[in-house]
């Protein structure tokens, strides 16, 4: 499990809110995931829509950033802020507080729902839309490391064999990338729902959990038809798309079974 530091102080006058960060990943929640469950370093197998087998047995991954974003401030703030002039401070200030901005490598191949990174930030109180998750190369002060692979200079490492459709062949392959991407994903509730998250007095949503559904990784990559660049694109692209934020009521929906 890692632990997200760095950046967290507000630069506004008022106070920031405590906001824990959880980041955990599983299958997904379609059917035929149901009851699968992988242990740490488990080798994976998984298919795609093309019918190419996958059995994967490295898989890293790097969050360089997970940035709060706030809602869109309408005409009336807008004119208030105005009026009680910039030395007062505002929900949508605090630059860097709302960012964590250290890379972190992400093991996939650990215990399934096992929390793979955690935080506690403190943006400034506010409502708040969307999350923004960036995937680029590490450096060499990222958090978690690994000492079986070399991720400095590297967002993706997956390593592992697959089985074209039609054939019996296991043929080994290896994907590192350098790509940096993002993707902005909106709030969900596990109890009733999406929206937006007010994050000001004591009782709101304080709880957010990044996950991470691994099944549809492969998707549109077919290994022996495309090159490199084009497997490296499609592999991010499905990782960024299988993310959601889930806001945690009162804690009980963020447990890890």
């Amino acid at each position: 499990m890692l632990a997200l530091v760095g950046g967290l102080h507000c630069s506004s006058s008022e106070p920031g809110v405590s906001v824990d960060i959880g980041v955990s990943h599983h299958l997904g929640d379609d059917p035929e995931f149901e009851g699968v469950r992988y242990g740490d370093g488990d080798v994976r197998g998984l298919t795609n829509a093309a019918g190419y087998g996958v059995v994967l047995h490295e898989a890293y991954v790097v969050m360089s950033a997970f940035e709060l974003v706030p809602c869109p401030e309408s005409r009336a703030e807008a004119a208030m802020r105005w009026l009680l002039g910039a030395s007062v401070a505002h929900a949508h200030s605090g630059g860097s507080a709302r960012v964590l901005g250290v890379p972190h490598v992400l093991d996939l191949m650990a215990r399934d729902r096992s929390l793979l990174a955690q935080a506690t930030m403190e943006p400034p109180p506010g409502a708040y839309c969307e999350v923004r998750v960036e995937i680029a190369p590490a450096d060499a002060d990222a958090v978690g490391l690994p000492d079986d692979v070399d991720m400095v200079g590297t967002s993706l490492h997956l390593a592992g064999s697959f089985v074209a459709p039609g054939t019996q062949r296991s043929v080994d392959f290896e994907l590192r990338s350098d790509l940096t991407r993002d993707g902005r994903l909106e709030f969900q509730r596990a109890a009733q729902g999406g929206g937006g998250v007010e994050l000001s007095e004591p009782g709101m949503p304080r709880e957010l959990r990044l996950d991470l559904h691994y099944g549809g990784l492969f998707e549109e990559v077919e290994f022996d038809l495309q090159g490199l660049a084009d497997q490296e694109f499609f592999v991010i692209t499905n990782l960024l798309q299988s993310m959601a934020v889930i806001v945690c009521d009162g804690g009980e929906h963020c447990a890890m079974p």
